[in-house]
């Protein structure tokens, strides 16, 4: 039986939320082995929209770099710290790519778009998704004398998921009833101006409501339900720039979905192509404004 639409989204999120709140909750190996898994789907699903178009890129180099960044991540919960060992893994991977160029991609195989398209595929997912991590456990939070799982780490990573999940959802909803005017026809017909509206006003109303559960936890950060609020209506404007940058690579290869991982919703990068510019830009503004230290 085909699972599509609504119903198959429905049926993704209420089998996909536990295992996230789990995940979020309990952080450490268990986030880690989560988004690593994600961060390498979303990978072979970029790579696959390059094979499309006749580039053909190495995936178990691109897959592995991305696991390896995220598992930094974990092994160095900060980006001061996980940055000079993101930045060798990349360097390492685009000679490795580019020196098997050398003996399995011929010069009309366009070796220069491989290599690229290799490193690319990490730094997109693996870099992206590492800051999920980073939300999670920096700063240390050990010492919040709250429950474990109602503390401001959790909080600052289910933030920008939690956004990102609402705003996503309520432009599909409302852009399916009230939608008439197309936002960008000639890159994603199905999206609307009015679901553009009503997802930067859901983004605003859930990140107020999530910028006043961190002030409740923790008083003395800047965080508030007005700077939530404003947070909320960036991610919600990057949340739109996400889709929209995801389904112009999808025309390019002439593919309706990047996968099939998520029933109603296609593949990995189908379901967080927005994700993966809103958890650096949550990180960047809550640093910004003192949430993070």
């Amino acid at each position: 039986m085909k699972v599509s639409g609504l119903g198959g989204r429905l049926a993704v999120g209420l089998g996909g939320i536990p295992i996230a709140i789990g995940a979020i909750a309990y952080g450490g190996w268990l986030l880690t082995v989560l988004v690593a898994f994600l961060a390498a789907a979303a990978t072979w699903e970029l790579g696959g929209l390059g094979e499309a178009k006749g580039i053909r890129v190495f995936h178990s180099l691109s897959m592995g770099g991305s696991v390896l960044l995220v598992c930094l991540a974990n092994t160095f919960p900060s980006f001061s710290a996980w940055a000079p060992w993101a930045l060798g893994v990349l360097g390492l991977l685009l000679f490795l790519s580019a020196m098997v160029t050398l003996r399995l991609r011929t010069a009309e195989e366009r070796p220069l778009l491989v290599s690229a398209l290799t490193v690319l595929g990490t730094l997109y997912w693996g870099g992206g998704f590492s800051f999920a991590i980073f939300l999670r456990h920096y700063p240390d939070w050990s010492g919040w004398p709250g429950a474990w799982w109602l503390s401001p780490g959790p909080v600052l990573l289910a933030f920008p998921i939690a956004v990102t999940w609402s705003s996503d959802t309520s432009a599909f909803i409302f852009g399916s009833l009230l939608g008439r005017r197309k936002l960008a026809p000639s890159i994603s017909p199905k999206k609307s101006v009015e679901g553009a509206i009503a997802s930067l006003l859901t983004s605003i109303l859930v990140g107020g409501f999530m910028g006043g559960v961190f002030l409740a936890l923790d008083p003395d950060r800047l965080m508030s339900t007005f700077w939530g609020g404003g947070i909320g209506a960036l991610l919600a404007i990057t949340v739109q720039f996400g889709d929209l940058i995801e389904s112009h690579f999808k025309r390019e290869a002439g593919v309706k979905d990047s996968g099939r991982l998520f029933p109603g919703h296609g593949g990995a990068l189908d379901r967080f192509d927005a994700l993966v510019f809103t958890l650096p830009l949550a990180y960047a503004l809550v640093a910004f404004l003192g949430g993070v230290q």
